[in-house]
């Protein structure tokens, strides 16, 4: 049986589920979360979403973190996942862009002089996240929107204008307002069926609040 909601969460920190699921909460919804992938593994988690999802255990998903487009499209720490993107096209969905603006990247030891000349951060000792350029983010954010194109469900993007990551902030490591403009210009131009309003950053209430709420009007 298909449960009433699918969150594929990765690398996401605590506040940003504890916000969602206060939302949930709040909506009555709390009894169909079932499951969560969350985990700093480069794609293990995507791997587990794909087949999650292929084995018909989801009715719905809020999607809060894309990083691995980063990984399969760019460069990074990663091993095949094709459908993770692709997967929940069936499905009512919300995306969320969270992790789009960094490319994930092993341990700092191992991350070529040309990346560190980059802003970045280590996000633990294992995985170092750097900025994509202006350039780069165009193309991830234009792969995004044609992957969300292919969706044969009705869907909604929040994009979080007030950051897309929790270093994507005032003062953070990898601030990119300029990189969060690009994203909303090519998702708006390129996906225009699919409903794309501003948010504050990822992990804030109001967000989760609205994905919630997204995600009851995709099912209706």
């Amino acid at each position: 049986m298909a449960h009433g909601l699918l969150i594929g969460t990765v690398e996401t920190k605590a506040d940003e589920m504890a916000y969602l699921t206060g939302a949930l909460q709040r909506h009555g919804l709390n009894a169909s979360v079932r499951q969560v992938f969350e985990s700093t593994a480069a794609m293990v988690p995507g791997l587990a979403h794909a087949r999650f999802v292929a084995e018909a255990a989801a009715a719905a998903m809020i999607d809060l973190n894309v990083h691995e487009l980063g990984r399969m499209h760019l460069a990074g720490a990663h091993v095949p996942v094709p459908t993770r993107f692709t997967c929940a096209g069936h499905l009512p969905r919300v995306v969320l862009p969270g992790a789009l603006n960094f490319l994930g990247l092993g341990a700092l030891e191992t991350v070529p002089a040309q990346l560190l000349a980059r802003p970045h951060y280590s996000h633990s000792g294992l995985l170092t996240d750097a900025k994509l350029t202006a350039d780069e983010m165009a193309d991830k954010a234009a792969v995004l929107a044609a992957l969300l194109n292919q969706s044969t469900a009705p869907g909604h993007v929040l994009i979080t204008m007030g950051g897309f990551s929790h270093e994507d902030r005032p003062g953070g490591a990898i601030e990119g307002p300029a990189s969060r403009a690009i994203t909303a210009d090519v998702l708006e131009a390129q996906a225009p069926p699919i409903p794309s309003p501003a948010f504050p950053p990822y992990q804030h209430p109001q967000t989760a609040a609205a994905a919630v709420s997204a995600l009851q009007a995709a099912v209706t």
